[in-house]
């Protein structure tokens, strides 16, 4: 992970929980870090009983990060480009 702004964001939330729910015991994944290589990932709450991880997805990264969708999609703003 090379963004700065990034790790400092999930730095910050380290243990809050996420919408996302555990595919295999159905509870929310909360955001943690590797102790090893300090990477950032989603790990179930009920660990250590169920020790599921995924990937931070890219939507929740944007969204720590400020972004309500990803940056130049969606409607343009109506005013832009006209004078």
């Amino acid at each position: 992970m090379t963004n700065t702004y990034l790790q400092k964001a999930l730095a910050e939330k380290i243990g809050q929980k996420t919408k996302q729910a555990c595919p295999n015991c159905g509870a929310v994944m909360v955001i943690r870090q590797n102790k090893t290589d300090g990477g950032f990932f989603l790990g179930c709450h009920n660990y250590p009983d169920c020790k599921h991880t995924t990937e931070i997805p890219e939507s929740l990264k944007l969204e720590l990060l400020g972004y309500k969708q990803l940056p130049g999609f969606g409607d343009p703003s109506p005013n832009k480009g006209e004078s």
